[in-house]
Order: structure tokens, then sequence, then C-alpha cells
């Protein structure tokens, strides 16, 4: 299991996004103060305010890390871990969507100028990851094949 290239790929895809999930993705400009977002709120940088939840950003985002922690132990089911990578990659998109509404939403009500953090590239990475597990699966697949052809 270890000794795959894919399990590497899968395993930094996972601590990307676990990562991902704690830091600050963005930050909103108001001339009252600092909005901070973070995957699970939005809240003032200093001071007291209204704290806007997004929870479904926390929860996707979750979703994907332990999928791509479960993908890595089905080494044995290559089909279904290639479905999955891909299912993988999708909810990631998914994901970027998702926060590219609730980040508008907010520009909106909080009539702020946005700022991205560098935590907002984890996503893409993660992408790229998964990509490049999904290949490194389809690759060992053709080889089991061509193996069993040979028999």
């Amino acid at each position: 299991m270890w000794q795959r290239i894919q399990t590497v790929w899968l395993v930094l895809a996972f601590a990307a996004m676990i990562a991902f999930l704690f830091l600050p993705i963005g930050i909103f400009a108001t001339p009252q103060g600092n909005w901070i977002m973070y995957n699970w709120s939005t809240r003032p940088l200093i001071g007291v305010g209204t704290v806007m939840n997004h929870w479904g950003l926390f929860v996707l985002a979750l979703i994907i890390a332990l999928l791509s922690l479960y993908i890595v132990f089905l080494y044995k089911k290559r089909k279904l871990q290639m479905r999955l990578t891909m299912l993988g990659m999708l909810l990631t998109v998914g994901y970027l969507v998702y926060y590219t509404v609730e980040a508008a939403k907010l520009t909106n009500t909080l009539q702020a100028s946005y700022g991205f953090k560098f935590a907002l590239a984890l996503p893409i990475i993660t992408i790229i990851l998964l990509f490049m597990a999904r290949r490194a699966i389809r690759k060992d697949e053709v080889l089991v094949r061509m193996s069993n052809r040979l028999r």
C-alpha cells in the first residue's frame, strides 16, 4: 500500500485539506474594520461583531479530506479508487463554487472589498494531487490487466 505513489498523492491531498480547514481563507475590508473568513464562520478581526456561520463550507472540506484518506485504503479496488478520486475532484470544484457564492454574498452584505488568503490555494493543490493520484491508479490498473493477459 505505502510503496505506491498514489498513496503519497492521496495522503498529501488529505494533509492539504486538513490544514485548509483551520486556516483563514479570506479577508473583507470595510470602513468599520476588517472581517476574517474561515471555513466555518466570518468574524471581525478586531472587536466584537455578529459572527456569520457557513458550516456548509467546513463540512464539505472535511468530507473531501476524509474521502482522500479513505481512498488510500481501497488499494485492492482500483476501479472504485479511480471513481472516488474523480468524485473528490468534483467535490473540490463544487467547494470552490460554493465558496465563491458565499464570498460574493458576504461582500454584498458587508459592503466590503474582498482579499484572498494563501490557504485558498490548497483546494486547487488538492485537485492537482487527486488528478495525479488518479493517473497513477490508472497506470496500476493497466499494468495489472496486461500481466493478466500474459498468463
